[in-house]
């Protein structure tokens, strides 16, 4: 009968939930499984299966949180963005979900945990997570007047030579835009982009190139970097239609440098 009992205890204790006694127990608030907005703030819940130390398994769930709520607040950005494209056509697609991304991350510096909950069955812990509306348009401030000083909120004009420089003109306009720069003829040039392509070797299926870029305000200059460029085919492809791949392999290559000169600071 001993041996049935301390047999029973064993079985008992391998199944507890390690994290049972982290809080008071009490059944499950609403908030654990449903995201919900008020006139005040949005919340959002995280989860994380216990470990038996809290403090790693409440930073498991305060992250799982905060994913959470980023979501929601990433798709309100969008949302908000998209009107204003509408509205006003000025902004690129990739230009303003760049901006939601930045603007629901900077949104997250505000958010709070206001409860938390174990699932002592389960064994899962629970993280309830806000953030005001009043910290959010505060955020929002944050985040333009900080755009407002860099690179990207700077108009720009676009400065060509070398080979084909018509065409390296517009093919740099082009991702810039899409990049959600500024080029606009009708403003003062703030910024010069001056690209330079030059054919270094040439055969009938392929193109070798190089493409300079150079960034530069006023007599400042911001960046400089070449890029090479090449394309092969073995499908009678016309040289133009090589040279103007070589290009764009150059400018590939460009773009991955743009997350880097977005964020320059600039004074006016």
């Amino acid at each position: 009968m001993t041996m049935l009992f301390l047999c029973s205890m064993v079985s008992l204790n391998a199944s507890a939930c390690s994290c049972a006694s982290y809080y008071d127990e009490h059944p499950a608030p609403s908030w654990v499984y449903a995201q919900a907005a008020n006139a005040h703030a949005i919340h959002a819940s995280g989860a994380s299966m216990c470990t038996g130390m809290k403090h790693i398994d409440e930073r498991r769930a305060d992250t799982d949180g905060r994913g959470a709520l980023s979501k929601i607040l990433g798709t309100q950005v969008q949302t908000t963005e998209t009107t204003k494209l509408t509205v006003r056509n000025q902004t690129s697609l990739s230009g303003f979900q760049s901006l939601s991304l930045l603007q629901s991350k900077q949104l997250l510096k505000n958010a709070t945990v206001f409860d938390r909950w174990v699932d002592a069955e389960n064994c899962i812990v629970y993280s309830a997570m806000k953030v005001s509306f009043t910290d959010i348009e505060a955020a929002k401030a944050a985040e333009e007047s900080e755009k407002q000083g860099k690179l990207l909120a700077k108009n720009a004009c676009v400065l060509a030579k070398g080979s084909n420089a018509n065409l390296s003109s517009k093919s740099l306009t082009a991702l810039l835009t899409q990049q959600g720069f500024i080029i606009n003829s009708a403003k003062k040039c703030q910024i010069q982009y001056r690209i330079t392509t030059d054919i270094v070797d040439t055969g009938n299926d392929f193109v070798k190139s190089q493409t300079q870029v150079v960034v530069g305000h006023g007599s400042d200059l911001l960046w400089q970097k070449t890029y090479p460029g090449k394309s092969l085919s073995f499908n009678r492809t016309s040289r133009s239609e090589l040279v103007k791949a070589a290009l764009w392999d150059s400018l590939d290559q460009f773009q991955s440098d743009l997350a880097e000169l977005k964020n320059i600071k600039v004074d006016d």
